[in-house]
């Protein structure tokens, strides 16, 4: 396959809480290690090393972010069976290096993902009213047309002599510093892309979860990208084997073609009365203008909790010596690579 370095996360924080999909991405690993509490530079020397073996062997490289600050949180090599994760110290009752009372910093950190959890959540609810009002405007028997029309010319020459496998993700995350995505990185060697355009409730994710589900009966493997703000909802599905992939391409992770091979499809235009946004011009603008500022909060406690582990990162990080760095790193380095 040659060297691909894959950028992604694994983990979210949304109107559902935290939500992780890391057991999906090393299900398959024969040796994974998950750590709590490393510093970041500790991390970041163990993903270089794994960074350098998929260099120097030609093999791909998942690099998996940390869904507030976006540093890198872990890297898996799955041609060699191996990989590693680091959780923060809030995150996991597992392994970890303090012996500090830090039972009070982290009770504030998770006070303050509670409350983002909460206006998370408030979000949702004005984007469910939101839905409504294309919900109600929305042909679905057009929606069914337009999703047969796609599988037919996506799988049609596909045969059904195995079920495909599945991998789940999120390819964005509410950083501390707002919404972030790899979708660029993820697609950037997909021969076909499709940008699904559309508004809320006009059946995206559907249409996707339909589409995969076709191509898995039909032996496609396919990389599945929930939406972070919402895991029930999916955001784009890649078929690496076909080629292809398709992703909702609407704020906040809006995109447009910028190449030859790239396909709008308009779901809006094909499946929803026209005239919609006029009609409801007044309301929609009230309930963009109110979900933005529900997300726009929570990513304010988001950016008080980085602070805060920050801090208290760098406590961690004073009761050991360099010396003992080196030998941890020599440890969890042996029990990943086998070196």
């Amino acid at each position: 396959m040659g060297y691909k370095c894959r950028h992604f996360f694994a983990d979210s924080n949304g109107s559902q809480g935290y939500v992780s999909l890391i057991v999906s991405n090393t299900a398959g690993l024969e040796r994974f290690e998950q750590l709590t509490g490393y510093p970041q530079e500790f991390t970041n020397r163990l993903y270089t090393r794994l960074c350098k073996i998929a260099e120097e062997d030609g093999i791909e490289l998942q690099v998996i972010h940390d869904c507030i600050s976006n540093e890198v949180q872990g890297a898996l090599l799955p041609e060699k069976g191996c990989g590693f994760w680091s959780l923060p110290l809030y995150r996991s009752a597992s392994r970890h290096l303090s012996d500090l009372p830090l039972e009070k910093t982290l009770d504030d950190i998770r006070e303050n993902l509670d409350a983002a959890y909460g206006h998370f959540a408030a979000a949702l609810k004005i984007h469910d009213d939101w839905e409504k009002v294309y919900i109600s405007e929305t042909d679905f028997k057009a929606l069914d047309a337009l999703t047969a029309e796609t599988i037919d010319r996506l799988l049609g020459d596909c045969p059904a002599d195995r079920t495909g496998g599945e991998v789940h993700r999120f390819f964005g995350a509410a950083t501390m510093r707002g919404s972030f995505d790899y979708i660029t990185d993820l697609t950037a060697d997909v021969e076909k892309r499709y940008f699904i355009k559309g508004r809320p409730g006009t059946g995206k994710s559907t249409f996707l979860k339909k589409i995969t589900a076709a191509a898995l009966k039909r032996g496609q493997d396919a990389e599945i990208y929930h939406c972070a703000f919402d895991p029930d909802s999916w955001d784009m599905v890649v078929f690496r084997g076909l080629g292809i992939c398709l992703f909702d391409s609407t704020s906040p992770h809006e995109y447009f073609p910028d190449r030859p091979e790239d396909e709008i499809i308009d779901v809006y235009a094909n499946c929803v009365k026209p005239g919609t946004d006029e009609k409801y011009a007044a309301e929609l603008e009230k309930f963009q203008k109110e979900y933005k500022n529900e997300v726009g909060q929570a990513v304010s406690l988001l950016r008080q909790v980085n602070e805060i582990y920050d801090e208290l990162s760098l406590k961690v990080k004073s009761q050991f010596s360099p010396e003992e760095f080196e030998e941890e790193y020599r440890r969890i380095s042996k029990r990943v690579l086998k070196e």
